[in-house]
């Protein structure tokens, strides 16, 4: 977590910049970032969803996982709307 409860969490702010920078630098793929918010709002209906929330989401499709699991196909599945505000990483 980056933000929590008033909290920030600078070490893992450091450490993901780092292996983002990483990933653009050596990957010939394109990379993304969006707000948590909003990928939540338009795939779980919620800016405020929990990760609860995208288990029983991905539940409802037939999948299962972890919470991060869930999460991360949320986030995937937000890639694929038309509306959704992707911030490409150069």
């Amino acid at each position: 977590r980056l933000f929590s409860k008033g909290f920030i969490a600078l070490p893992s702010i450091a450490a993901l910049s780092v292996l983002l920078s990483i990933i653009v630098d050596v990957a010939d793929v394109p990379v993304y970032s969006c707000m948590t918010n909003s990928w939540k709002a338009k795939i779980l209906g919620s800016g405020k969803a929990t990760k609860d929330d995208a288990v029983a989401f991905i539940k409802r499709k037939g999948w299962i996982g972890t919470h991060d699991a869930a999460d991360a196909c949320c986030m995937a599945l937000y890639g694929f709307k038309k509306s959704a505000l992707l911030k490409e990483a150069k």
